[in-house]
């Protein structure tokens, strides 16, 4: 494919906040977790608000609460009651999920994260969505599903690295690891939307259906730059359409991109 290169300006780019400033970020820590486990979440909010403002000069200006639960049944309990949904969503998001965004409200399952690094990559890539759906509002930030979940896993990975809990070398092997034992893994085109996600989640795996949508938008940030992971939701912002925001964002069709990463990934994984 021709490379065409874009540079790509926030329009949301604003100073980093004066000392003394309170955090956007609040953790609210649930009975039975640990103090130890909350201060890795305070730390991982502090780490991703650095990131994103020395990668993308952008600041979080919404209001986020870190609800940190000790288990499934109170993960499940949390959603309920924060969302008012069903119990049968409840638990479908239970078994699929460790973390869950909505509105400006995060819930962490910390059963699911036993070491600091684990607890660090899953709130950047809960945080992430606040910068996506604060950047692409009022259109919806997962109108493009493997990429919203993909950049969220990769903004982790970077965070970790940073927070010297995580080499992103390691982080990438281990992702193509995963994706080298996978008996069957998804295609970009069958995780575009909610409903094709969670059926690629089911049928081929959490971990799988995660790994492969990262390792498309690490593809993504290395072929065309960093700033195409945040720049979508800009373009998006003003088309309100995901292939056109994503040719705008990354200089490629999202069809061209699918069969390219498809083949880049093939010979990956030989």
């Amino acid at each position: 494919m021709k490379r065409v290169t874009f540079f790509i300006i926030i329009a949301l780019a604003l100073a980093p906040p004066a000392v003394g400033q309170t955090s956007p970020i609040t953790v609210v820590p649930e009975p039975r977790v640990q103090a130890d486990v909350a201060a890795d979440f305070t730390r991982a909010g502090d780490l991703t608000l650095q990131f994103f403002r020395e990668s993308y000069a952008v600041d979080l200006t919404r209001q986020v609460r870190i609800v940190l639960v000790p288990d499934a049944a109170a993960y499940a309990a949390a959603m309920v009651r924060e969302w008012n949904i069903t119990q049968t969503e409840a638990d479908r998001r239970v078994r699929t999920t460790s973390g869950w965004t909505s509105g400006t409200t995060i819930i962490v399952n910390v059963s699911n994260t036993a070491t600091a690094r684990a607890r660090i990559f899953l709130a950047s890539h809960e945080l992430t969505h606040q910068y996506q759906i604060q950047t692409s509002a009022p259109a919806g930030a997962w109108s493009l599903y493997w990429l919203t979940e993909g950049t969220a896993d990769v903004i982790g990975a970077r965070v970790i690295d940073r927070g010297g809990v995580g080499p992103m070398p390691d982080t990438k092997q281990a992702w193509i690891d995963a994706l080298r034992r996978a008996p069957t893994r998804p295609d970009l085109g069958q995780i575009i939307t909610e409903p094709s996600w969670f059926a690629a989640l089911n049928a081929h795996g959490s971990g799988v259906t995660y790994r492969y949508a990262g390792m498309a938008a690490l593809y993504l940030a290395e072929t065309r730059g960093y700033p195409a992971l945040i720049g979508f939701y800009a373009a998006l912002r003003d088309s309100r359409d995901r292939g056109l925001a994503f040719q705008r964002a990354a200089g490629v069709t999202l069809e061209e991109f699918t069969t390219d990463y498809k083949a880049h990934l093939d010979r990956l994984l030989q």
